[in-house]
């Protein structure tokens, strides 16, 4: 653009400096003919310097700068939101103080027995005091499997205003068929509360562990 408007002024230049030099030397009548084609010539170049202009100025509204258009916005991941704490339920192996096994009821989780018979199970925390010490129930449909061990109580309980929600949860060891993966009907389910990982189920002489229960506790960051 600036070298067009350049080549302009200087041939405007010379058209007025060839003019000036026929002025003084032709004869006035030839001087008007030669005045009235020059004015006519810049009359044309004018006119299309200023059709280029306009077609120029609409191609670029039709098509913006690619280079000013503002970035795509990176997806946003979860990790970058919120801290994933993983949990092993304490206490798996006592009795509920009313006599009930925790085993057992673990036990019904993974077979989706009563009160277990639902996919959707209902994971939640309670807390309460252990001598002079937050502690944390851990619930499955209010039905207490465990407690949260001293050290995730405390870290629990200090970040509780940073709390989100229980994922994750996930059933292993107990008296499960090494082929749980074929034989379990739910375990083709992606809506399936509970997954299953086959190598915390048995020690190192096959022998099934107790039944356990890990989950994540769910933080904003």
């Amino acid at each position: 653009m600036k070298w067009l408007i350049l080549i302009l002024i200087i041939v405007i230049g010379i058209v007025f400096a060839l003019i000036d030099e026929i002025k003084v030397s032709a004869h006035p009548a030839l001087f008007s003919v030669l005045l009235a084609l020059a004015l006519a010539v810049l009359a044309v170049g004018a006119f299309f310097f200023l059709r280029y202009l306009l077609k120029s100025s609409k191609k670029a509204k039709s098509q913006p700068n690619e280079e000013m258009a503002p970035p795509a916005p990176q997806p946003i991941k979860q990790e970058d939101l919120y801290e994933f704490y993983r949990v092993k339920t304490a206490g798996v192996t006592f009795n509920n103080d009313d006599g009930t096994s925790r085993q057992d009821l673990i036990r019904k989780m993974y077979y989706h027995e009563p009160p277990f018979e639902d996919k959707e199970a209902e994971l939640a925390l309670e807390r309460y005091e252990y001598r002079g010490r937050p502690a944390y129930k851990v619930l499955v449909n209010d039905c207490q499997i465990g407690n949260l061990s001293k050290t995730d109580a405390e870290y629990v309980d200090a970040n509780m205003d940073r709390f989100v929600t229980l994922c994750g949860a996930e059933i292993v060891g107990g008296d499960k068929p090494k082929d749980h993966f074929f034989d379990d009907v739910y375990d083709d389910d992606y809506d399936d509360t509970f997954s299953h990982r086959r190598y915390d189920d048995y020690d190192d002489d096959d022998i099934p562990l107790n039944w356990g229960f890990h989950f994540n506790i769910k933080f904003k960051k």
